[in-house]
């Protein structure tokens, strides 16, 4: 019955491919995106092969290409795992493996290969906002960005919209990855501010105090809660770790918890390190 099931399922399939429909494109092919950017000087391209779908998320690999409208700049960037919310996809409807939606799922084709969506500054500004106020802690949780492909904010604090690309299921715990790019009069670079680490679905910003808080989880009495705090000189300075312990990893005792303070930049960048061991 099983091996009947699947027989059936890749009739359907080849029957998709070969029933007189023009515009079906096997896995592997290219989608042409054109964003349309609403309230930002820029505008947002990007050619898209969909892999697998996860959780909702199309992903795949794309080379995205980002210009500045008044200054005639323009910068590519290729990036693995680049997701898209599906529900947001109009107009190209996907032939996807059969399986749970937790698990990976590939893509067997898609009907058409382009593809317009929406970006506006507007709304994105409205759900920054609104995820300060959704947790208590009233910081901007990454993780509520989790079905964004990209977005335009300013998260090191110099009045300048940085570019934050979206890596799904690329960090830790299959968390989002979320690579900040600097913008330089229109060209986008990895931005140098940033601690040289992963920033991930866990991550948070206090925007009042600017402070940016990252969170390590290492399994049971050994995750790590680290605090940065932007300085004078644009420089993030590691001024708190917090790391769990259990002295005795086989006893029934509850985890402990150990607070480390740095005073200089010298000194994060040092112990810094020597945390990471």
């Amino acid at each position: 019955m099983k091996k009947l099931s699947v027989l059936v399922y890749f009739t359907i399939l080849l029957f998709w491919f070969k029933a007189g429909n023009a515009q079906t494109f096997k896995k592997g092919s290219e989608i042409k995106i054109n964003y349309n950017v609403k309230n930002l000087d820029f505008s947002v391209k990007a050619s898209w092969k969909p892999l697998f779908v996860k959780e909702g998320i199309i992903v795949g690999s794309a080379e995205i290409e980002i210009k500045k409208n008044s200054e005639k700049q323009f910068t590519k960037l290729k990036v693995e795992n680049f997701g898209i919310d599906i529900k947001k996809i109009v107009g190209v409807n996907f032939i996807i493996e059969k399986g749970e939606e937790i698990y990976k799922r590939k893509i067997l084709g898609f009907s058409n290969n382009n593809l317009v969506l929406k970006y506006d500054q507007n709304e994105i500004n409205d759900l920054i906002d609104e995820s300060t106020k959704n947790f208590d802690d009233g910081f901007f949780h990454f993780y509520s960005f989790k079905k964004q492909s990209f977005w335009f904010q300013d998260i090191n604090f110099d009045g300048v919209y940085e570019f934050i690309l979206n890596k799904h299921f690329s960090a830790q715990r299959e968390m989002d990855q979320f690579i900040v790019f600097d913008n330089q009069y229109g060209n986008f670079q990895p931005i140098v501010t940033y601690p040289q680490i992963e920033i991930d679905g866990y991550t948070r910003i206090d925007f009042k105090f600017k402070s940016l808080y990252l969170y390590w989880s290492n399994g049971i009495c050994a995750n790590s809660n680290l605090i940065f705090k932007l300085n004078e000189n644009s420089t993030w300075e590691l001024k708190e770790m917090k790391k769990e312990f259990k002295e005795d990893p086989f006893s029934d005792s509850p985890c402990q918890t150990k607070n480390y303070f740095i005073k200089n930049i010298e000194q994060s960048e040092s112990n810094f390190w020597i945390f990471l061991k």
